[in-house]
């Protein structure tokens, strides 16, 4: 997980446009076949993707970063699906994911694992 710091006012009203985008910019996402998450301590948020494409994808957490044995340990989330359909497991709840839905997962859900319906389209064009 990267993690991106605040700058300082005094630094931020000095940066160049190369210094905000790579402060602020998040375009490292939508890799095939990881999840990848951005925490900036700015909006004290994650932003992330998952990417399922032939194997199931587990949302893990990094206990140095988020202080917590599991991901939703300390936390909500919300997810929408802009890819093909799929499905996310959450505990032992299965959720099938149609291009555009959203789910909420409560704070305290254990085990969260991503999977795609067609390990060959891992896309937004709504293959068959």
């Amino acid at each position: 997980m990267e993690v991106r710091y605040a700058p300082d006012p005094v630094r931020f009203t000095r940066m160049t446009t190369a210094e905000l985008q790579k402060n602020f910019l998040v375009n490292t996402l939508f890799k095939k076949g990881k999840v990848v998450m951005v925490y900036s301590h700015v909006d004290r948020a994650i932003i992330g993707s998952a990417v399922p494409v032939k194997t199931s994808l587990k949302l893990k957490a990094n206990k140095k970063t988020l202080a917590a044995d599991y991901f939703a340990e300390r936390r909500e989330l919300g997810i929408i699906n802009i890819g093909n359909t799929g499905k996310i497991v959450v505990d032992s709840d299965n959720f099938e994911m149609a291009a555009l839905d959203c789910l909420y997962i409560g704070m305290g859900c254990n085990e969260i694992s991503f999977t795609s319906s067609n390990p060959y389209c891992y896309c937004s064009c709504f293959c068959n």
